[in-house]
């Protein structure tokens, strides 16, 4: 956008989206009342290098701080053309084996780790999945949302092979606190 009158138009475009019939139609399967519309608007950020970091080791859980970087705009990381730096850092360990690498400067690198920190104790330390870039002066973060393969999986196995059946209430009083203090 260039000027006031573009960027009203585009608003506007982007509100009038709320009411296309296939936005309608997805509110409606799942129940979801119809409201207002937010429009985000947000600068364009040139990146220097775009990627990807993981505040856990996304395939075990273990204390790394995963990196995932490519140089240019976020079609490098996504298009699947580059093979990104992958760094695997080992939480509170020293990075100088990282000045090596030729994409990130090691001061961004010590600032990606200590953002996957602060991003991590706000989500109350559920591990995060975040998209980033530096644009040559400052780390821009896109997105966090949670390391979707590190969520516990909760099943009834381990309770129906000790209590078998419906639990009526009776049962449940008695062993609730029991039970939520073993397994909770």
């Amino acid at each position: 956008m260039t000027n006031p009158t573009e960027l009203l138009a585009a608003i506007n475009t982007r509100r009038q989206s709320y009411w296309q019939p296939e936005a309608v139609t997805y509110r409606r399967q799942r129940q979801i009342p119809d409201a207002e519309m937010a429009v985000l608007i947000q600068p364009y950020i040139i990146s220097q290098v775009t990627g990807v970091m993981f505040t856990r080791n996304p395939l075990d859980g273990g204390a790394k701080v995963i990196i995932k970087a490519s140089p240019g705009g976020a079609e490098t990381v996504v298009g699947g053309k580059l093979t990104p730096l992958h760094l695997e850092i080992k939480i509170n360990q020293p990075l100088n084996q990282l000045e090596n690498q030729k994409i990130l400067p090691i001061e961004i690198i010590q600032e990606l780790v200590k953002q996957a920190a602060v991003i991590e104790a706000f989500f109350h330390g559920l591990p995060q999945d975040i998209e980033w870039c530096w644009d040559g002066e400052k780390i821009w973060i896109w997105q966090s949302r949670p390391i979707t393969n590190l969520r516990p999986i909760w099943t009834r196995t381990i309770a129906a092979e000790v209590i078998p059946g419906a639990i009526h209430p009776l049962t449940w009083s008695i062993n609730r606190p029991l039970t939520c203090g073993v397994w909770g």
